[in-house]
């Protein structure tokens, strides 16, 4: 199934909130998703590492 363009739909491609504000923003590079995702890890890792400590004391 092939989708419809959104000027075919007469949609606009800006990001409408629910209170109808429209948002202009623009997709996020490569590098940003990068050093988003190490932040991720690295914060996922530290928590994983307090609870392997935590647990003997339990």
């Amino acid at each position: 199934m092939i989708e419809p363009a959104l000027h075919e739909l007469g949609l606009s491609e800006d990001l409408v909130t629910g209170e109808a504000v429209v948002l202009e923003l623009r997709p996020a590079s490569f590098a940003t998703r990068s050093l988003a995702f190490a932040l991720d890890l690295s914060v996922l890792g530290g928590i994983a590492f307090v609870v392997t400590l935590a647990l003997p004391l339990i």
